[in-house]
């Protein structure tokens, strides 16, 4: 009995889940990626494994069984150096080629601000979606010996980020998340050569403390 009362409150109660300005921390898994379009013949990188870890603040109000909610955050990607390689001869015999590392580009910290929509399925569970635009660092250098020298650089790229997942409530004050989370930066144009768009997409797990 007292298993079928939990599960009429878990899937069905009217209740809403927390509201109000919150804080946020979490950390998961990602893979990046460099899609380059250059004049040399250069083929895309493997996925590139890396630790995103995150801080955030924010505020969420629910009507009926929808939320809205906005939020700021800061990212740092522990680990993500993407890279391309290209085809050069092979200096110990010029009838065979090898892979070197051609260019490689690495994420600093980003920073965003995000728009949620949630939908409360249940006192205790929230499935969301969000939007979000900012800034992400990144710093770039190029090896090739045959068209241009090598060279560093580094700039602040206009990102898009796309994201959903579901939140688990643990008690008035605090929620557990799982989130799937897409951010594609603007290309970057390199000197004479080419450009190319970095991506990444990463899961996470994190917490918001409501107050």
């Amino acid at each position: 009995m007292k298993r079928v009362a939990f599960l009429i409150l878990f899937f069905f109660s009217p209740l809403l889940m927390a509201d109000g300005f919150y804080l946020g921390a979490g950390g998961g898994v990602g893979v990046g990626l460099l899609d380059a379009k250059f004049k040399s013949p250069i083929k895309d990188s493997d996925d590139t494994a890396f630790v995103p870890a995150y801080v955030s603040m924010g505020y969420k109000y629910s009507f009926d069984s929808i939320s809205i909610g906005v939020e700021l955050e800061y990212l740092r990607f522990i680990g993500a150096k993407l890279e391309q390689t290209k085809k050069v001869p092979d200096p110990a015999d010029n009838s065979k080629t090898i892979e070197q590392v051609y260019d490689r580009g690495t994420l600093e910290g980003a920073y965003a601000g995000h728009l949620l929509v949630g939908f409360d399925y249940s006192p205790m569970v929230e499935f969301f979606g969000r939007v979000g635009y900012g800034k992400t660092g990144y710093e770039i250098g190029a090896k090739n010996t045959t068209d241009v020298p090598p060279f560093k650089s580094s700039d602040k790229l206009n990102t898009t980020h796309v994201g959903f997942g579901v939140k688990f409530r643990a008690n008035d004050e605090l929620t557990m998340n799982i989130e799937y989370r897409y951010m594609k930066l603007d290309e970057y144009q390199y000197p004479v050569y080419g450009k190319t768009e970095p991506n990444v997409q990463f899961m996470a797990a994190s917490i918001n403390y409501f107050f």
